[in-house]
């Protein structure tokens, strides 16, 4: 059974899937921000592996930047378990990201919970997503993890 409020899963739900829809449709030239809201958190496309042979599969996540970094939540819409993406990335941290519609490679990485920076990476991204993983988190029974996404430049010293 699902932890998402019932007028979150009805209206809002739905409509962050037709956001993404847009966002992943139009290789992130579109979508960089939710169009109902005149200001909003910003939002990259992530690109990974589903396996060694197989295509990219591409999510669109809310962000924020800390130096030369992205900061992304795998809080998976308030369910109890962990996206999909962030499985993917624990078993392989090379990593693509859309931003602003430029596609770059880039290097994943879990910040884990007893990190240092974890709690300031939290509050970053948590202000910048006006206070919805803090919502998130206190309907869940697990942390929520933190990724950061470090973007290359040159994809040999990238994907070693």
């Amino acid at each position: 059974m699902s932890n998402i409020p019932l007028l979150e899963r009805y209206l809002g739900v739905p409509l962050v899937r037709l956001h993404d829809a847009i966002h992943k449709g139009t290789r992130g030239r579109i979508g960089q921000r939710l169009p109902w809201m005149s200001v909003g958190p910003p939002f990259l496309l992530l690109h990974t592996m589903r396996s060694v042979t197989g295509p990219m599969n591409t999510d669109s996540l809310v962000y924020a930047i800390d130096a030369s970094k992205y900061v992304v939540v795998a809080s998976n819409h308030g369910e109890p378990w962990s996206p999909r993406w962030y499985h993917r990335i624990r078993a392989d941290h090379r990593v693509e990201i859309t931003v602003a519609g430029h596609r770059m490679p880039a290097t994943a990485k879990v910040v884990h919970f007893d990190d240092l920076d974890y709690e300031r990476l939290w509050d970053l991204v948590n202000d910048n997503a006006f206070n919805r993983y803090r919502i998130c988190q206190a309907r869940k029974r697990r942390r929520i993890p933190i990724v950061t996404l470090t973007p290359c430049h040159d994809l040999g010293r990238c994907h070693r």
